[in-house]
């Protein structure tokens, strides 16, 4: 069978999770270390999350611009624009 990279795991399997503590006041390493349980943290990478987390950021910048054209913005006579017939017109 063909390991996918999406279904490997970060880690070996039955090995401990250690984590360094780190301080934030005095910005260095305590020493210590966490133990993370391998059953939460050792899971495969889900494609669907990355993908919209990619997403997320590169469109998080974009300012979209809506609006409707007025009379004032179209090319034409000036006149006001009529009612169309079947679009809530009243006769």
């Amino acid at each position: 069978m063909v390991q996918q990279p999406w279904t490997t795991r970060p880690f070996e399997i039955g090995q401990d999770l250690q984590l360094p503590v780190y301080n934030l006041i005095e910005g260095e390493f305590t020493g210590e270390l966490c133990n993370l349980d391998s059953t939460y943290f050792n899971n495969p990478l889900r494609r669907d999350i990355v993908s919209k987390v990619f997403h997320y950021f590169q469109v998080k910048g974009v300012k979209l611009n809506k609006y409707v054209l007025r009379k004032g913005d179209v090319a034409g006579s000036g006149k006001k624009p009529f009612p169309q017939k079947g679009r809530g017109a009243s006769r």
